[in-house]
């Protein structure tokens, strides 16, 4: 636009405004500069500039604050500032305490048009803007939306079908982020008001989007969760993903019960128990079941964000006693029925649900019976290459290694054959499959296991390599302080002297007894692998041709009696060697 031309859509709005009186002039002018922000090819941003920087605002005021100003014009001017504060330059010469306070008062006019035009303005002048809902606020703003959002939900109240979608787009942007507001629509029961446009406005759209997106900021307060949990949210959730709506809605659905369920707050713990004890799990099942096969976007997200849900009601203890039901819950049984699937998403959300459920020795001893087991190592023998999908890896082995704690458990999954599945998995590099590898063999470590290890030349190797990584350190930890310890129980025969020398074990241990950083735990394990290493004559030399009995002879005198314990038997048995 040319800047005369902006000139004379300014000089026109001045001068409509000196005539006060003239309705039909005011409504030209104003409908002229909207147009010229509104039309095809405007060049939005730079016109707003322009407008603000001649005043236009001071315009706007002082159509409002005219003695009689008719609803047109008051609709028009609300519009107006609608369309400006759509572009971030505008909110803050928006933010003028006095243009606030009459678009407020403008909030609850008989003609819904007014009341939506106002909407838009203040919902707009809010976005991103912490000034402007602090000002909505110091002039009762907060509490005329919440007015008119039970108006809205009159049946005598007419044109309220458009109001209602604006009105909860204006609490969205008013909310959102904003501690204050929100403490404040809590307080004034919003969550009830939100939950009954849910259950009587369910089939619009963009309603429902407005309404979802304020409750799941709403819910990132503990407050917030308070409230929702006391309160038929949660019920009318569940029943709105029962009906036919679009897959973008209901993703916000799962992303809203997924932000309720997630922290680990004593009220979030309460509310995965609400959930788990409610229709949403067998909502769930229904919901993935149905797109089972489908190959489209909406689909796999549905089906991931879903199976994700449900795994996470599953890490609260009650829920996840709740739906296991003594081996009988629908839901522990459909998750199993997961891992005969074709679908990697669900192969991946079952060997986790598993892995959830066998937070308990009950579980773990009833799904062993059950050959729940068997069904993992199916999965993993597919899985067990450096070419596996490592989000499987992860999850089967730490349902294997939680299966494996009991004892009663061990002997059983031994015999059907896990170490030879798990044990080509070595040779992977990634490191947090490589943390959940040591953790399930840490977890079936016997003797027979342990002479197996003790001899496999690679697998010794690998644990060396483990041991001096600093790439990660749980996976350095986890073969330290647990199996550095216990395979010394893998030394009952000669046979494995020679692996044990190939692999370097004698260096090894140096490392690990020298290193000052390392635990007591780490040291007294240590010390009582080289005991078990002192049958062989042949180890014994390397010990003594190594700068080991120094070491260990310093550890003699350490202040952890574990720590000097083991060292003064490891120099007794030197010396006897």
């Amino acid at each position: 636009m040319a800047t005369d031309e902006l000139k004379i859509l300014m000089q026109n709005l001045k001068l409509s405004v000196e005539k006060k009186d003239n309705e039909e002039a005011s409504n030209e002018a104003l409908f002229a500069v909207v147009q010229s922000l509104t039309h095809e090819g405007a060049d939005r941003r730079t016109l707003t500039e322009q407008f603000v920087k001649n005043g236009i605002t001071k315009h706007l005021i002082t159509y409002l604050q005219q003695d009689y100003v008719p609803k047109s014009v008051q609709c028009k001017v609300a519009e107006l500032v609608a369309e400006l504060a759509k572009t971030d330059i505008a909110r803050k010469p928006c933010c003028d305490p006095t243009l606030v306070s009459l678009l407020v008062e403008l909030l609850l006019n008989k003609d819904a048009e007014v009341a939506l035009q106002a909407c838009r303005a203040l919902g707009n002048i809010c976005y991103e803007n912490d000034q402007a809902r602090m000002l909505v606020n110091e002039h009762r703003g907060t509490e005329t939306l919440l007015q008119l959002l039970k108006n809205c939900l009159l049946d005598e109240f007419k044109g309220s079908e458009q109001l209602r979608v604006i009105a909860t787009g204006f609490l969205l942007n008013l909310t959102n982020t904003y501690e204050i507001t929100q403490e404040k629509v809590l307080d004034a029961g919003v969550i009830d008001i939100l939950c009954e446009y849910l259950e009587r406005y369910w089939q619009d759209e963009d309603l429902c989007t407005h309404v979802l997106l304020t409750v799941n900021c709403i819910a990132d307060s503990e407050l917030g969760r308070q409230k929702i949990l006391a309160t038929n949210m949660c019920t009318a959730l569940i029943r709105l993903l029962s009906k036919r709506i679009n897959a973008e809605v209901i993703d916000t659905i799962l992303e809203l019960l997924s932000n309720l369920a997630e922290s680990g707050t004593l009220a979030t713990n309460a509310m995965k128990f609400q959930l788990a004890s409610s229709n949403l799990c067998p909502t769930l099942i229904h919901l993935i079941a149905d797109r089972v096969g489908k190959t489209d976007e909406d689909s796999l997200s549905i089906i991931k964000t879903a199976s994700e849900l449900i795994n996470l009601l599953l890490t609260g203890d009650d829920s996840m006693v709740h739906l296991y039901n003594d081996g009988q819950g629908s839901l522990y049984k459909e998750t199993i029925s997961w891992l005969q699937m074709s679908d990697e998403i669900l192969q991946v959300a079952g060997a986790l649900a598993i892995g959830n459920f066998a937070r308990r020795d009950e579980h773990c001893r009833q799904m062993v019976e059950q050959g729940i087991n068997d069904r993992l190592l199916t999965v993993l023998r597919k899985h067990n290459t450096a070419d596996g999908d490592i989000r499987l890896q992860h999850a089967v082995l730490s349902a294997l290694r939680n299966l494996a704690i009991p004892i009663v458990n061990k002997g059983p999954m031994i015999s059907c054959g896990i170490v030879d599945v798990v044990l080509p998995m070595t040779t992977i590099q990634t490191f947090p499959v490589v943390f959940k590898l040591l953790g399930t063999l840490r977890m079936l470590i016997q003797n027979a296991i342990a002479s197996r290890l003790g001899k496999d030349a690679k697998f010794l190797q690998r644990l060396i390599e483990w041991c001096n990584t600093d790439d990660h350190p749980g996976v350095k930890g986890a073969t330290d302080l647990e199996l550095v310890g216990v395979l010394g129980v893998t030394f009952y025969t000669t046979d494995s002297e020679n692996d044990f020398q190939t692999a370097g074990i004698v260096d090894q241990a140096n490392e690990l007894l020298r290193g000052e950083t390392n635990l007591p735990e780490v040291k007294a394990n240590t010390l009582s692998l080289i005991c078990a290493l002192t049958k062989s004559a042949k180890i014994i030399d390397a010990i003594k041709n190594s700068n080991l009995p120094e070491i260990v002879k310093k550890l003699s005198s350490d202040s952890n009696s574990s720590v000097s314990d083991g060292a003064n038997k490891v120099i007794t048995l030197i010396e006897s060697g």
